[in-house]
């Protein structure tokens, strides 16, 4: 009997400003761009995709502003389950609305010096995300994480320790340091600084920072 393994989604990069949606997705090892100015249903945008392939995942880059976050730490020989109970237990204390209000998710990561588990939580409000995703399977990412993906793969310099970086995005400077998210208007010192508007684009790039967004959306690898 000869088995045959489902082709994995596409994943389609989505971003965003008042003007315009920008779509990429890469095939083959050539990024592809689309662009749709607006005003502009974000489901008249999903069609185009749906042109290039019905199996995709769409993964849209949400402003900041609108996640929570925390950064935790917990024992290193906690379990899984462990894990998700204290987050749990956090949430209900620490969150400014009910926790059957939000959407959350966390990663971990075990530190070797303190030996300990670093935990990462993100929560963002039901109704907000529910206006987000629609009827095609979505994933909802930070634009600083994809923005931070996309500028990686722009820049030709070697991205080393990444709380060692800062990096120009919009109005402010960001640095994803180990326990905090930095973010101010001046550059940060004593840093390897990046910069979406450091960067080459070509004429058919209408807004940088909705390019890189959009593509470090693209470049988003949950399913691995």
């Amino acid at each position: 009997m000869r088995l045959f393994n489902k082709k994995p989604p596409l994943i389609m990069g989505i971003g965003e400003n008042d003007q315009y949606f920008c779509l990429i997705y890469e095939k083959e090892g050539d990024v592809h761009t689309y662009w749709q100015e607006k005003p502009c249903r974000y489901e008249e945008l999903l069609k185009h995709a749906q042109k290039i392939t019905k199996n995709f995942i769409a993964v849209r880059a949400v402003p900041h502003r609108y996640i929570w976050r925390k950064c935790l730490f917990f024992p290193a020989y906690y379990s899984e389950e462990q894990t998700h109970q204290q987050v749990i237990r956090y949430l209900k204390q620490e969150l400014p609305l009910p926790i059957e209000e939000v959407f959350f998710d966390y990663s971990s990561e075990l530190l070797d010096t303190p030996q300990a588990l670093r935990v990462s939580v993100y929560a963002l409000r039901k109704d907000y995300s529910e206006q987000q995703i629609g009827d095609t399977p979505t994933v909802l990412d930070c634009e600083l994480h994809c923005m931070l993906r996309g500028i990686h793969y722009l820049d030709n310099r070697p991205a080393g320790k990444l709380e060692e970086n800062s990096y120009e995005m919009g109005e402010n400077w960001v640095q994803f340091k180990q326990d905090e998210l930095l973010i101010q208007p001046q550059p940060i010192p004593n840093t390897n600084q990046f910069s979406v508007f450091g960067l080459d684009y070509s004429d058919e790039i209408y807004d940088a920072e909705v390019y890189v967004s959009a593509l470090g959306a693209a470049l988003w690898n949950g399913l691995k």
